[in-house]
């Protein structure tokens, strides 16, 4: 039961939808517009080398946050909500939050330190229109409760430090994915039968629409791939 109420406190998603060619705007109206689909937050997310002040190197997974919504005192489509260990949220370009969970090399990544995106990434003009980070905060997200790292796409493999960044400090010409809220799922435990009917119906949904959505992206992006 406390699991279930810090998830609803939190809006943690119920479902992620992901694309081998990224969103677009147009495949996220296609998901709001889904029966069951209560909220939706299109999102970015890399995993990049950062470099740590002590000048360790480490697997970081970066993600996005709708900068313009966190002023509200409810914002409706800020799914996955921080708490604010320390400091507060980033409100503007070049600052950025860490879990309060990431240690690396022994020591913890302070409010104050700066992070850079390390010279051995490739390709970062095409994610991050920013390269260097102010520290102003340490959250806790109800997305990483696990001790277990996850498996990156960079480094060693594993990710090391989990960010949070403004969304205009990336600069990827589409969405890495988006995050539904279903209808009524809030209302059931998130560990019961009852919570996984209620999500697999919706995400039935999501399926029915996946061929076309894919599809009418690809059908976008044709012209792009006959220039080069």
């Amino acid at each position: 039961y406390s699991g279930d109420k810090y998830f609803d406190d939190t809006k943690l998603y119920d479902l992620q939808v992901l694309g081998t060619l990224g969103l677009s705007d147009a495949n996220i109206a296609a998901i709001r517009k889904t029966p069951g689909v209560a909220d939706v937050m299109p999102a970015y997310k890399a995993d990049l080398l950062l470099q740590l002040p002590a000048g360790d190197v480490a697997v970081t997974r970066i993600h996005s946050l709708p900068t313009a919504l966190l002023d509200e005192s409810d914002p409706a489509g800020y799914l996955n909500r921080l708490e604010v260990q320390q400091g507060r949220l980033p409100v503007r370009s070049g600052e950025c939050v860490v879990t309060q969970t990431n240690l690396y090399g022994g020591g913890a990544v302070a409010v104050g330190d700066t992070l850079t995106v390390a010279p051995d990434n490739k390709n970062v003009d095409d994610t991050l229109a920013v390269t260097r980070f102010k520290v102003v905060g340490i959250v806790r997200s109800s997305a990483y409760f696990s001790v277990e790292h996850e498996s990156a796409s960079v480094g060693s493999g594993s990710v090391q430090l989990v960010m949070f960044i403004g969304d205009e400090d990336f600069a990827m010409s589409a969405y890495s994915g988006a995050y539904v809220l279903v209808q009524g799922a809030a209302a059931e435990n998130a560990l019961t039968d009852a919570y996984d009917d209620t999500v697999e119906a919706v995400q039935q949904q999501l399926k029915d629409i996946g061929g076309a959505q894919s599809a009418a992206r690809l059908k976008s992006l044709t012209p792009l791939y006959k220039q080069r």
